[in-house]
């Protein structure tokens, strides 16, 4: 073969090579960029996850902490109109007490006639009768209801013996032997006024 021939065949050969690397070049550039966009793919997925759930803890800890916060919250408001109320009642409760504690004489008298009377019958029919009640009152109260508990006997033909007790005013009713008893101190009265109108108080104050 002359000189022609064989540089022909190597020329020839030199090309087949060439073509073969180029096609093994461009097979191994695209399956790196292949495997380059599934890696992508997954770190990106992996990203979306990691996110997702960054957020999902983000907002737990969110809802936890603002629950708790409202829980809270609750609590104090309801310790706060607790002692509001508790607080309320109680200025009722001493301004009641002061103004009965100031009632003149004759308004003591009369108070003491109308809780006696009311006592007094209410035992007496009770007992289908009765021939002797005791009433206790305060102190200060003996004298007025000595008056007015001579008045109530003649009235109601019963005997009405008056004793002193450590209330502030108004009175206890009771039989001889003391089975049957009417509270009607300003005590007991005082206490079954305020909580017949609790309900009221509370609806007007602190609804």
């Amino acid at each position: 073969m002359d000189k022609c021939g064989v540089s022909r065949v190597s020329s020839e050969l030199k090309k087949a090579i060439l073509s073969k690397a180029e096609e093994e070049a461009r097979s191994i550039i695209s399956s790196a960029e292949e495997e380059a966009r599934r890696v992508i793919e997954e770190a990106r997925k992996l990203k979306q996850q990691v996110i997702i759930r960054e957020k999902e803890r983000i907002i737990k800890e969110i809802n936890a902490d603002y629950e708790a916060k409202i829980a809270e919250s609750r609590l104090k408001a309801r310790m706060i109109i607790a002692e509001a109320k508790s607080n309320i009642l109680k200025m009722l409760e001493d301004s009641i007490r002061i103004y009965l504690n100031n009632l003149t004489t004759y308004q003591r008298e009369k108070s003491l006639a109308n809780l006696m009377e009311e006592a007094v019958k209410a035992l007496i029919e009770d007992l289908g009768g009765a021939s002797e009640i005791v009433v206790y009152v305060s102190s200060r109260d003996v004298e007025l209801a000595g008056i007015v508990a001579s008045n109530l006997s003649k009235k109601l033909g019963v005997h009405i013996d008056i004793r002193e007790a450590g209330i502030s005013g108004g009175l206890i009713a009771s039989t001889l032997d003391g089975n049957l008893i009417i509270d009607n101190s300003y005590e007991a009265r005082l206490r079954k006024a305020l909580t017949s109108s609790l309900s009221d108080i509370k609806k007007e104050v602190f609804d």
